[in-house]
């Protein structure tokens, strides 16, 4: 994949998050057969299994978690990496991935004092 200028950096807790939401915005006619409207119930829950893998290895030692919470935001953030794919696919350019990713890292972002 080309470097992107708008990708947040490496060192970035969220940015294999990112990676994920560039594919989508990539190969749309994919990810729509893969995570859209009209997805049977077995290719989204295989797809977001493959999503929950990916990030389990590229989020360990990012996120600020407890150990035995890790597993659960994974499996949370996997769900809505699938859904923000979607949305992504969908949207026919409308949304982008760094659009989509400022979402997802404000969503997650630690609440200010």
């Amino acid at each position: 994949m080309p470097l992107d200028p708008a990708a947040p950096p490496d060192s970035e807790r969220l940015a294999p998050v990112h990676r994920l939401l560039v594919l989508a915005e990539q190969y749309p006619e994919v990810y729509r057969i893969l995570v859209g409207r009209s997805t049977g119930g077995m290719v989204l829950r295989s797809t977001r299994d493959l999503v929950e893998r990916l990030l389990t290895e590229q989020m360990a030692g990012r996120l600020e978690v407890a150990e035995q919470d890790f597993a659960a935001t994974i499996a949370f953030l996997s769900w809505g990496v699938v859904g923000m794919q979607a949305a992504i696919a969908d949207s026919g350019g409308a949304l982008t991935a760094r659009r989509a990713y400022d979402i997802v890292a404000g969503l997650l972002a630690p609440a200010e004092p």
